[in-house]
C-alpha cells in the first residue's frame, strides 16, 4: 500500500519550492501524493504561470479561498482542508515557509494527528508583528519533522527547546529548484531585449510585504530616493502593491519600469543580469545570492541572517538613502549556506524511513 502524503501550497514561493519535490514524488512508486492548492495566490501571474512553467499540473484540489481578509481566509482554509484531508487517510502533511496556507495546514495536521513536515523550518526575523513570523513559529511548534535550510535555522530551533531528534538540516529546497530549472543565454538575452535592458546596468525591485504596503508613505519615500538612481529599475508589481499605487494615484519616477508579475524564468533572468536587487521578499534576497547578486532589504530585519551577517545583503530599515549610496558588499560568492541541491531527495528518504513511525 502506498504512503499517502498531502502537499499543501497556496502562494507563489510555495509553488516554486514544491516543484522539485513533486518531481521526486512522481519518480517514487511507494508514495501517493495529493497536491492541494488553497488558492491564496489566485492571480494568473502569481500562481498559474508558475504551475505551467514548472510543470505543476496534477493538482488534486484547488480550494479557491482568497476573497476575504487574512483571518477570514485562514478560517475557511482550515475548514476546507480538514474536510478534504480527513477522508484521504493521509500519513504525512507537507507545508512550506510562512504563509497563511502554512499556518492553516499546520493546524489541520495537528487536529487530525497527521505527521507534519515543515520545509524551511527554523527561520526567524525576531519580529512578531510580521504575519510571516507568527505563521512560521506555529508551524515549527506543531511539526514532527522540521526541515531546516541552514545552520542558523537549526540553532534557532535548538534555542527554542525543539527536540533535536525532530530537526533535519537538509539544505534549502529553493536551491534544488534553482539548480534544476536552468535558463540559457539565448533566453536571457531575449528577456533583456524585451524590456530594453542591458546586462549589469539595471536594478531589480520588488515590494509586497504588509509593512511596506499598508501606507502610501513608505512607497512614496522609496520612490523619492530611487528617482535619483543612475540605473534603470525593473519593478514586477505584486497585486497588493499595484492596488495601492492605483488607489492613491502615486506618481512613478521615469527610471522605474513597472511591469506585471512575471514567471519563474523571467525573474531568474532579471536576477542573473541585474546590477543588484532591492526587495522586501525573503525568497528574492536568497535567489539573489544564488545568482551572485547583492541585495538591499526594505525591512528592519531578515530571516536569512547568514546573508546579512556575511554582508551579501543589507537591511536598511527606513534609511532609503542607502539605496543610492555605494555600499561595500561582499562580492565573493564562495560560501555555501544552502546545501548541495539534494534537499528534496532527502525529504523523500525521510518519509520512506518513517512510514511506520508512531
Amino acid at each position: 500500500m502506498n504512503i499517502r502524503v498531502a502537499t499543501i501550497i497556496g502562494a507563489r514561493p510555495q509553488i516554486i519550492k514544491s516543484a522539485i519535490l513533486l518531481k521526486e514524488f512522481e519518480k517514487n512508486k511507494k508514495i501517493k501524493n495529493y497536491l492541494i492548492h488553497t488558492g491564496q495566490h489566485y492571480d494568473f501571474n502569481m500562481s498559474q504561470i508558475f504551475q505551467e512553467e514548472l510543470k505543476i499540473l496534477n493538482i488534486y484540489k484547488n480550494l479557491n479561498i482568497n476573497k476575504g481578509s487574512s483571518i477570514e481566509n485562514i478560517g475557511k482554509t482550515i475548514n476546507s482542508l480538514y474536510k478534504t484531508i480527513y477522508r484521504l487517510k493521509i500519513k504525512f502533511i507537507i507545508v512550506f515557509g510562512d504563509t497563511d496556507t502554512t499556518f492553516s495546514a499546520s493546524v489541520v495536521a495537528r487536529k487530525l494527528n497527521i505527521k507534519l513536515i515543515h520545509i524551511e523550518s527554523g527561520l526567524r526575523s525576531n519580529d512578531l508583528s510580521m504575519p510571516e513570523e507568527q505563521n512560521r513559529i506555529l508551524a515549527d511548534q506543531y511539526s514532527d519533522y522540521l526541515i531546516t535550510p541552514t545552520k542558523i535555522a537549526t540553532h534557532n530551533l535548538i534555542r527554542e527547546n525543539i527536540n533535536k531528534n525532530k530537526i533535519f538540516q537538509f539544505g534549502d529546497i529553493m536551491f534544488d529548484t534553482w539548480k534544476f530549472f536552468k535558463i540559457d543565454n539565448q533566453f536571457s538575452n531575449k528577456v533583456l531585449t524585451k524590456y530594453n535592458l542591458k546586462k549589469n546596468n539595471f536594478l531589480l525591485l520588488t515590494i509586497h510585504r504588509q509593512s511596506n504596503t499598508k501606507t502610501i508613505s513608505q512607497i512614496k519615500n522609496i520612490f523619492k530616493v530611487l528617482k535619483k538612481s543612475k540605473y534603470k529599475i525593473i519593478f514586477p508589481v505584486h497585486p497588493r502593491t499595484r492596488t495601492l499605487l492605483k488607489k492613491n494615484n502615486i506618481q512613478i519616477p521615469e527610471s522605474i519600469n513597472i511591469i506585471r508579475p512575471i514567471g519563474y524564468y523571467e525573474m531568474k533572468s532579471f536576477l542573473i543580469n541585474c546590477n543588484y536587487v532591492i526587495t522586501d521578499s525573503g525568497g528574492i534576497q536568497k535567489e539573489a545570492f544564488f545568482a551572485k547578486k547583492n541585495s538591499f532589504i526594505l525591512r528592519n530585519n531578515t530571516e536569512w541572517e547568514e546573508l546579512s551577517i556575511n554582508n551579501y545583503s543589507l537591511p536598511i530599515k527606513d534609511n532609503y538613502k542607502k539605496l543610492i549610496l555605494k555600499h561595500k558588499f561582499n562580492k565573493k560568492f564562495s560560501k555555501n549556506f544552502y546545501g548541495n541541491g539534494s534537499t528534496s531527495k532527502k525529504i523523500i528518504n525521510l518519509i520512506l524511513k518513517n512510514e511506520y513511525s508512531l
